[in-house]
């Protein structure tokens, strides 16, 4: 798993339910998007558009409550965003999409590994 993006507190986390149905997702999805966008952050917004990136109930062992989103991704774009992990600037890149997702309703998000992503708050 790949971790593209990871908000404060504990790092740990576990999926405890599915976020909101398609159409919500859809539409926080699309405003963020255009939020991004309104801040010259195109490229931001592309990652989130561009990764089939699917909302999650997670918690962790502090029994914090949070949504993230993850991408099943195949291997190949796994290779091609693994030195993201580590890259500074797409560290803000995704904590950017994670801003606009909250502001556009949806408190959020982390990017995973094992042809994962996830992005959290």
């Amino acid at each position: 798993m790949i971790y593209l993006y990871h908000g404060s507190g504990a790092r740990d986390f576990e999926i405890v339910g599915e976020g909101p149905p398609t159409p919500k997702w859809a539409r926080l999805r699309g405003a963020a998007r255009r939020l991004l966008e309104a801040r010259g952050d195109s490229e931001a917004g592309e990652y989130l558009c561009k990764l089939p990136f699917l909302p999650f109930d997670g918690s962790n062992h502090f029994n914090d409550d949070f949504v993230l989103i993850e991408a099943t991704v195949p291997i190949e774009r796994y290779a091609e965003l693994k030195p993201l992990e580590k890259d500074e600037d797409a560290r803000l890149c995704f904590g950017a999409v994670a801003d606009a997702l909250s502001e556009a309703g949806y408190p959020v998000l982390e990017l995973e590994k094992a042809n994962r992503v996830a992005l959290q708050t």
